[in-house]
């Protein structure tokens, strides 16, 4: 390996690929700690649903926002990328290989790419849009965000509440389209270099482990869980 650099190996791949299990051989291998990726498991009351490593795992490896934040908090790529910055420039003062683990496209490309500036979101905004949903459901999110925001509405995923969530946030509480924001942000300048490995089981061998995951989800108490969180409106990104 050339030492001169720094170097950032990132494991992504579906959900029940074996994310988990690859990135601590490959951290206990090269001594290395592992920097979560996941928008789901980075949440303190979100455990059996997002699949976080077991207690034994976290033990046995040192691991970088696992339960890193309250679902209360308001958290977002663009602050995900700007922590994990500074966290892997004060790592990469003693170690030199990192371990970038997780099925969150959107926060390892805000922070490899950089991702572009969006304004604060009033409460109040965050309420009546709750409302629209709580109110609505999904078809009153997607009849709202076609209203203040027709360009996003045509490329968007409408069925992702999460997304049309936040573009509508940011459009209502910017008074300007959440589209309007997309394409500032300068690439970010790297340090280090970056290692990509992409796990891609067989569709067959995924399908029986996702099953299995669920099926141990269940026997650990996910219904419960999914009660206790169903009241903070963020149970429809619950299961990882």
């Amino acid at each position: 390996m050339d030492t001169v650099h720094h170097h950032l190996i990132i494991i992504a791949g579906p959900t029940g690929s074996g994310k988990t299990a690859t990135s601590l051989e490959l951290a206990a291998y090269f001594d290395a700690e592992i920097f979560s990726a996941d928008s789901r498991q980075i949440y303190k009351e979100m455990n059996i649903g997002t699949a976080k490593p077991t207690r034994d795992q976290l033990d046995s490896i040192t691991h970088h926002f696992i339960g890193h934040v309250s679902i209360h908090e308001n958290y977002s790529a663009g602050r995900y990328a700007e922590e994990l910055s500074l966290a892997l420039d004060r790592y990469f003062e003693k170690k030199q290989v990192a371990i970038l683990c997780g099925g969150t496209g959107l926060y390892i490309r805000a922070f490899l790419e950089g991702i572009d500036s969006f304004p604060e979101v009033r409460p109040e905004v965050s309420e009546q849009v709750r409302q629209i949903y709580e109110k609505k459901g999904i078809e009153g999110l997607q009849e709202e965000l076609r209203q203040c925001d027709p360009d996003y509405y045509s490329m968007v995923d409408l069925n992702n509440p999460a997304r049309l969530i936040r573009a509508i946030e940011v459009s209502l509480s910017a008074g300007k389209s959440y589209s309007s924001f997309l394409g500032k942000q300068p690439v970010r300048t790297q340090n280090f270099k970056t290692i990509p490995v992409l796990l891609e089981p067989e569709r067959e061998e995924l399908y029986q482990q996702i099953n299995h995951r669920v099926e141990d989800m269940m026997a650990q108490g996910l219904t419960e869980e999914a009660r206790s969180l169903f009241p903070t409106g963020i149970c429809g990104l619950l299961i990882q």
